[in-house]
């Protein structure tokens, strides 16, 4: 087994690697400049918190962005919990006492506080292992395999990812908590102290206010058992004490009801109202085997963890079983949230909060396997850091795409991380909004152009062919052009969504780059509330002198002043030479 000495170590070298990828990649960057992106995506809502009621002061009150906030009683909410902004409030505050003792700008984005950030994410990260090494030394886990397991778990899955890239997500802080939970619990069960049971309380109250979903982890606890008997023993013996956890429990996710109150003067909210699961229709192949996210292609470790319930089951049936089915239980949860692929991220996002109940079934795999079979799986598992690594720096560099990744995708960047393959994903392919079984189609635009009057210059029918084309050239910059305006049909809702179908002919090479689709809104004239990019190809070198048939799928924004400007238009940067035609644009409300 591991000494807490060793332990020690082991975690201070671990810092110092940590330390220096998250220097080099996250803080520096090829520009230098690379820290002033730490706040970002999902990471600005839960930082929304700390800026709002210890720098701006304006905690419910604030300008309505459309995405971050919505309005209850003429009030701002945040759009998340609040359990990552709890956990990351020690660095909050000990940054804006650096600010103030070294007069820096007290700007909660300005360097010392997303550095702070960074700090924090390789704090939890840290001490989620801790968690799970010292749970291992209490299960009898010998020091080679639980030094192999917490090396490959964080440098062969994407844990490294929103730990240094992404320090302000909530999933290393879920994958913390979750790992101090179990450990907490393991440590109650073996000794019956009390001090454990109300650690476990508070770790499984702030698992909740980070992910209410997350707390499927007490579903887990009977692993610790050796049969349902013991188990149904514990529970009869422990009803005295229940009253404790669960009252520090109920005290921690008050927490969440009382910042409800101050924001717009309600305790409970339904902060996710056009956002939810699709229990009967889960999507359990793509989220284990699809190239756009899939856990088993982005993070193949997993699939050796699974492969740990091999010799549970031949050592005890009843552990094993609880294994399984939570693993089931996991899956069906993840897979059924109506955004299976969560949106932009490295791999399937959500498992990394449970790496905990992985680390557990890969050392246990390692440790009861014979010395060939051992070696052949350290040597398959070791391969697969640097391919972690690599991917990984892919995605840093934006060249495997956030959400838009396929079989394609992935073949045509495997491995590359030259500057030329970068961005080189085009195209839109956004999933329907809640709830796509519902889907009415509220605009749709002509096929064809028109011609008349000067506008038919810019239009032709090529010999052999009956229908229009849009002309693209070196006169021509710009020619579809779509403008919605005052449309009632599309105010006040949150679900909008486009579907765009068109054909392109490329009269010469073209540049990915710069044959793009944009889609803007403005509000009351004002500057972009959205505006949005995306190339035209689905891949560099598709240039082609035949018809190509390019359909995109994307969210539109929410729409709630009635004098806003809508426009659909193809921007030809670089004044390339190609034909569009049979460009049509429909427009769907799914709520």
């Amino acid at each position: 087994m591991i000494t807490k000495k060793h332990t020690a170590i082991f975690l201070f070298l671990l810092a110092i690697v940590l330390t220096f990828l998250m220097v080099r990649y996250r803080w520096i960057g090829k520009d230098g400049n690379e820290w002033k992106s730490i706040i970002d995506g999902d990471g600005k809502d839960y930082y929304a918190y700390l800026d709002e009621i210890f720098i701006s002061h304006n905690f419910g009150a604030v300008q309505h962005d459309f995405g971050q906030v919505f309005l209850v009683n003429d009030r701002t909410v945040i759009k998340c919990y609040c359990g990552t902004s709890l956990a990351i409030t020690p660095f909050f505050l000990s940054a804006q006492l650096i600010a103030s003792v070294y007069h820096l700008p007290n700007d909660t984005y300005s360097e010392v506080f997303q550095k702070a950030i960074s700090f924090a994410a390789l704090f939890y990260l840290l001490l989620g292992c801790y968690f799970i090494i010292s749970l291992f030394r209490h299960l009898q886990i010998k020091k080679f395999p639980t030094i192999i397991t917490i090396i490959l778990i964080l440098f062969a899955t994407n844990l490294l990812v929103y730990s240094i890239f992404h320090p302000a997500m909530s999933h290393v802080y879920s994958f913390c908590f979750i790992s101090g939970f179990l450990w907490a619990m393991q440590r109650y069960i073996a000794t019956n102290k009390l001090r454990f049971l109300s650690l476990s309380a508070i770790f499984f109250g702030i698992i909740y206010l980070i992910r209410p979903v997350n707390i499927i982890i007490i579903c887990f606890l009977p692993f610790f058992f050796s049969n349902l008997s013991e188990v149904l023993l514990f529970l009869k013996t422990q009803l005295r004490r229940l009253w404790i956890p669960m009252l520090l429990f109920l005290m921690i996710i008050s927490l969440q009801n009382i910042l409800w109150f101050v924001q717009c003067r309600r305790p409970f909210l339904e902060i996710y109202p056009h956002e939810g699961f699709y229990w009967l229709h889960p999507e359990l192949f793509n989220v284990l085997f699809s190239f756009r996210k899939g856990l088993f292609v982005y993070t193949p470790l997993t699939l050796l963890c699974v492969l740990g319930l091999i010799p549970l089951f031949r050592e005890n049936k009843f552990k094993a079983l609880i294994s399984t089915l939570f693993l089931m239980l996991l899956l069906y949860v993840i897979s059924s949230w109506w955004c299976w692929s969560y949106f932009d991220g490295f791999g399937m996002r959500p498992y990394v909060d449970f790496f905990a109940v992985f680390a557990l079934l890969l050392v246990l795999l390692l440790q009861k396997s014979n010395q060939w079979k051992r070696t052949v799986l350290l040597i398959i598992a070791i391969g697969l850091i640097p391919l972690n690594l690599v991917q990984a720096y892919q995605y840093s560099q934006g060249i495997i795409h956030p959400d838009y990744m396929n079989f394609e995708n992935y073949k045509y960047v495997f491995l590359k991380t030259s500057d030329e393959y970068k961005g080189c994903v085009g195209g839109q392919n956004d999933l329907v909004p809640y709830d796509k079984f519902y889907k009415k189609l509220i605009y749709q635009s002509d096929v064809y152009p028109k011609i008349d009057g000067s506008d038919s210059t810019n239009i032709l029918i090529l010999k052999g062919e009956t229908q229009k084309a849009y002309i693209y050239d070196s006169l021509n910059e710009f020619n579809f052009y779509l403008k919605l305006t005052e449309d009632t049909s599309l105010l006040n809702s949150n679900q909008l969504f486009a579907e765009i179908h068109l054909q392109k002919r490329d009269l010469m090479p073209c540049d990915f780059h710069n044959n793009l689709m944009v889609i803007s809104l403005t509000c009351n004239d004002t500057s972009h509330v959205f505006y949005e990019t995306f190339p035209l190809n689905y891949l560099p070198n598709q240039s082609s002198t035949q018809w190509q048939h390019l359909n995109y799928k994307t969210i539109l924004p929410a729409i709630p002043d009635k004098y806003f400007k809508l426009e659909f238009y193809i921007w030809n940067k670089k004044r390339d030479s190609f034909l569009i035609k049979d460009l049509q644009i429909k427009i769907y409300r799914t709520s």
